[in-house]
């Protein structure tokens, strides 16, 4: 199931925009930024990329394990991830009735498919994560020095790997907008305008 099915089959609607980063992550693009206005829905997005890396898990098999996964999962503050993030993460995994288990700052499908919150201002506890497949997903990441992003995108650095990041571009100063003119990351840029209420003249 592609991801973008995957969103529409938990009841999230799909419009444009979010479409082509699903299908850039499925098409295979592994590092991406996506710089946006407020409200946008991007911290639902990321929890829909987490939904899917979980319900997409394979399951045991015999006696043969299956691939570890680690999504590594942080934001600009504690307040960004604890308030923000986090419970978007929980609502939208209940959409998909997945058996997870729930502790502090840690979501399991079973011990060695697991998502994990990781605080901010201990950016160190990110680091050193260790499975077959790694996910970094960067809420608001206008607030992270570039030592912070490198630290937790040095676990990312095997062939199956994803990083998404997404940002405000309000300051010319940040670490994203030195990602942004590297061109090495795939960028995806999204208006308040691109949203579809705003094209179809609903308010909300």
């Amino acid at each position: 199931m592609s991801r973008k099915e995957f969103a529409s089959s938990i009841g999230t609607l799909n419009w444009p925009k979010f479409d082509a980063i699903l299908d850039a992550i499925d098409s295979g693009t592994k590092e991406i930024s996506i710089r946006s206005a407020n409200g946008i829905g991007k911290t639902h997005l990321l929890a829909v990329l987490v939904a899917y890396e979980l319900a997409t898990a394979r399951e045991w098999v015999g006696d043969v394990a299956p691939p570890s996964l680690k999504i590594i999962c942080t934001g600009a503050t504690y307040t960004q991830l604890h308030v923000s993030l986090w419970p978007e993460i929980k609502r939208t995994l209940r959409a998909t009735k997945l058996p997870t288990k729930n502790k502090a700052g840690e979501i399991s499908l079973s011990p060695n498919q697991v998502c994990i919150a990781i605080n901010p201002g201990k950016i160190e506890s990110g680091q050193g994560m260790h499975a077959d497949r790694i996910v970094v997903l960067i809420d608001e990441a206008s607030g992270f020095t570039r030592a912070m992003i490198n630290a937790l995108t040095s676990n990312a650095t095997g062939e199956n790997s994803l990083i998404v990041a997404t940002y405000n571009p309000i300051d010319t100063e940040s670490a994203m907008y030195e990602v942004e003119n590297e061109h090495v990351w795939s960028q995806f840029s999204i208006s308040a305008f691109d949203h579809p209420n705003v094209k179809s003249g609903v308010e909300e």
